[in-house]
């Protein structure tokens, strides 16, 4: 088996270089995920989206919190991946394990399967839906020097 190294300049971690190598193991084609996770960093709208969503789950029962389950599915989405059942395929993609924060190990600290994530959009009613506008159009707004006159 040949291995690779190489050392790219992007900066994705800001204080560690990206680093690649050919190992065999499980390979992602969506690395474009990581840009969506770089701008996610600055601009938080899955964290917007997941403030605006109540806990509904047993406390004891949860592997994932708002916050990762809401990403998983925002980056899914920006992935081309628009149905749920696409993450019981994606659960263990390393590329979609390093943009929720979890470990990109093999068949370790998975993701959300389809009917966690589900629940999750199911569960989503009008008033949480009207609290994540909300939290767009003021972003947006937030976004000028002035607050525009109309949108």
């Amino acid at each position: 088996m040949t291995e690779c190294n190489l050392e790219l300049p992007y900066d994705f971690y800001s204080r560690r270089p990206l680093v690649v190598r050919f190992s065999g193991l499980e390979l992602s084609s969506d690395a474009g995920i990581l840009l969506a996770r770089q701008a996610e960093a600055q601009v938080q709208v899955c964290r917007g989206i997941s403030d605006c969503i109540e806990e509904w789950r047993d406390p004891h029962k949860i592997r994932h919190s708002l916050y990762q389950l809401v990403s998983q599915r925002v980056y899914q989405i920006v992935g081309g991946y628009e149905d749920a059942n696409d993450s019981n395929v994606l659960w263990h993609d390393p590329i979609y394990k390093i943009a929720c924060d979890r470990l990109p190990i093999a068949e370790q600290d998975l993701l959300a399967s389809q009917p966690t994530i589900t629940r999750l959009e199911n569960h989503v009613g009008k008033a949480e839906v009207a609290a994540m506008r909300r939290r767009m159009v003021d972003g947006f707004i937030q976004g000028y020097k002035t607050a525009p006159a109309e949108i």
